[in-house]
């Protein structure tokens, strides 16, 4: 297996990691044996024959853009970055419910040890639906199209913001809405943790170039736009419209 790159020069790489699979061997964990073609740490070393060191990661169910330092100098630079809050972070994702058209969550979370830590994040909605589908005591399903820039970057940050908030992620196994995630997987057919690390934007400490990386929709992603009714390559966006008309209108 290989994975999609989406930027690479002589100092780093990025990928667009698809679901299912590590960043690196699961921190928390450090006796699990996960084995190597489930980490994209040494999938990539083994790609491009050669070390590379990961900067940041995501969750194993969630799929998008990750960074990858190829030496040890440029991974202490691009890091300082994200510590410094100097790298802007996009998420698209799909919740349960109808959300109000822009929401920032300022909420610490705990971390593995128990600590509260700060976190937050903002959210815009770009979409919403409401499908024929009985949910609990109501007749029909309600669902929305939004968009997440977490400013820290805590362990399942971005899952637990929406949880707390009454509108878990679909596909959201450990934190979800179990009918949801069904309706979702069985009746549309779309499977998976409806989470994607969309873009990632900041200075390149070791050129000063201003990037902007993208990940690329996956075949459930494309099913999920034309459910919303959305097109992902407009210019200007029809997300981006449509999110202007929901501000608008509320």
């Amino acid at each position: 297996m290989k994975l999609r790159i989406l930027y690479e020069d002589d100092q780093l790489v990025a990928v667009d990691k698809p679901p299912g699979f590590h960043v690196h061997r699961p921190q928390f964990q450090p006796n699990a044996k996960t084995p190597r073609n489930q980490t994209s740490l040494q999938i990539l070393r083994d790609q491009l024959r050669q070390e590379v060191y990961p900067i940041h990661r995501i969750d194993r169910p969630t799929s998008g853009v990750v960074l990858f330092a190829k030496t040890k100098t440029s991974h202490a630079k691009i890091a300082a970055l994200f510590t410094q809050k100097k790298i802007k972070k996009t998420y698209i994702a799909v919740v349960r419910g109808w959300t109000a058209s822009e929401m920032i969550i300022d909420r610490p979370l705990k971390t593995a040890t128990g600590a509260l830590k700060p976190a937050m994040t903002s959210f815009i909605t770009l979409s919403r639906i409401e499908l024929p589908y009985p949910s609990h005591i109501f007749p029909t399903s309600r669902f929305s199209f939004i968009e997440a820039h977490p400013t820290t970057g805590r362990f399942h940050q971005i899952r637990r913001h929406l949880k707390g908030l009454g509108h878990p992620i679909v596909g959201d196994r450990q934190r979800g809405d179990g009918n949801q995630n069904r309706l979702f997987l069985e009746n549309l057919e779309i499977p998976g943790l409806l989470l994607k690390a969309y873009r990632v934007e900041f200075q390149n400490p070791m050129t000063c170039e201003t990037l902007k990386i993208h990940a690329r929709w996956s075949h459930p992603w494309h099913r999920v736009f034309d459910l919303f009714n959305l097109c992902p390559w407009s210019s200007p966006s029809k997300i981006q419209l449509k999110a202007k008309h929901l501000s608008m209108t509320q």
